[in-house]
C-alpha cells in the first residue's frame, strides 16, 4: 500500500544518509557516543549522551538510524524518544516522530491556525525563550534582537510586551504583512546581469545600493548594475511561521514575548 511504500522509501533514504555521514571524516566522536549509549546502564549518563547526540543534525540522524535498525535496547529507546520529542529543534524532532505512536505525537497547528486557541492556552515563558533563541525551525534571533542578543535586521523586541497586547503580538506573527513599518519594507533588486536579491534597504546613493539580509549580512551593489529596485508588499518575515509548532509551543512563544516589558 501507499503507506508501506512511503515508509520503506523513508527507511532507504535514512540508511543512505546515515552511510554517507558515517564515511565523512570527523565523526569518530559521534560514533563513540553512540557506543557509549548502547553500553551504559546508568540513566543519568545515558541522558547526558542522548543530549549530546541530539544537539546536532548529523549526530541525531545517526541516532535515528540506530533506532530504525533496532541497535539500542528498549529502555534506551524509550529514553531517546522522550528526549527527542522534547527538543525545541524541529529538524531533529522530525527525525524521530515516526518512531512514536500517533496518539503520542505532538499535534501541529498546520496551515489553518485559530488565534483564539493560542490566546486561551497558558504558555511557559522559559520554554518560549528557548524556542525564540534556539529553534532551528523558527530562527527568530536571525532577524530580531532581545536584550542585546540576536540580529538587528528586524525590530528590537526587548520591550514588545509593553508596546503591544498579546493579541497584537500574535497577529503580527500570523500576519506579518498586514502592517509593515516603513523602516522594514522589503525591497527586491534586479541587476543588469539578471541576478535578484531581496532584503531591507540599508542605503541608496548615486554609487551603490545596500541591502540588509538575515543574520546581519549585507549585499552591496554598484548603482550602475541595478536595473530595478522595487518595494514589496510582503514582509521579510515568513508567513505560516507557527505551522510546524504544537499548540503548547505557540503558547510558550507568545507568553515569552508578551512578558518582555
Amino acid at each position: 500500500d501507499l503507506f508501506g511504500f512511503v515508509a520503506a522509501s523513508y527507511m532507504r533514504g535514512l540508511r543512505l544518509m546515515h552511510d554517507w555521514i558515517r564515511q565523512m571524516p570527523g565523526h569518530q566522536d559521534e560514533r563513540a557516543l553512540l557506543e557509549k549509549l548502547r553500553s551504559s546502564e546508568r540513566p543519568a549518563e545515558r541522558a547526558a549522551v542522548i543530549g549530546q547526540l541530539l544537539s546536532g543534525t548529523s549526530s541525531a540522524l545517526m541516532l535515528a538510524s540506530a533506532l530504525a535498525e533496532n541497535q539500542v535496547p528498549d529502555a534506551v529507546r524509550t529514553q531517546i524518544l522522550a528526549a527527542a520529542m522534547a527538543t525545541p529543534n524541529s529538524q531533529v524532532r522530525d527525525l524521530f516522530e515516526r518512531f512514536v505512536p500517533d496518539e503520542q505525537r505532538p499535534k501541529r497547528l498546520g496551515s489553518v491556525i485559530r488565534p483564539e486557541q493560542i490566546l486561551q492556552h497558558k504558555g511557559n515563558a522559559e520554554r518560549g525563550r528557548a524556542l525564540f533563541f534556539k529553534s532551528a525551525g523558527l530562527q527568530c534571533a536571525n532577524c530580531h534582537r532581545i536584550a542585546g542578543v540576536g540580529s538587528l535586521l528586524g525590530p528590537d523586541l526587548s520591550d514588545i510586551g509593553k508596546k503591544q497586547s498579546r493579541t497584537q503580538i500574535l497577529e503580527s506573527i500570523l500576519e506579518p504583512s498586514k502592517f509593515i513599518d516603513p523602516k522594514y519594507v522589503t525591497y527586491l533588486v534586479e541587476t543588469t546581469d539578471g541576478k535578484v536579491f531581496t532584503g531591507l534597504l540599508a542605503a541608496k546613493t548615486e554609487n551603490e545600493v545596500v541591502l540588509k539580509m538575515a543574520g546581519d549580512k549585507e549585499v552591496r551593489l554598484p548603482a550602475n548594475t541595478v536595473a530595478a529596485l522595487l518595494p514589496q508588499q510582503k514582509s521579510l518575515m515568513p508567513e505560516l511561521l507557527l505551522r510546524d509548532l504544537a499548540l503548547d509551543q505557540a503558547a510558550d512563544l507568545l507568553e515569552f514575548l508578551a512578558g518582555l516589558k
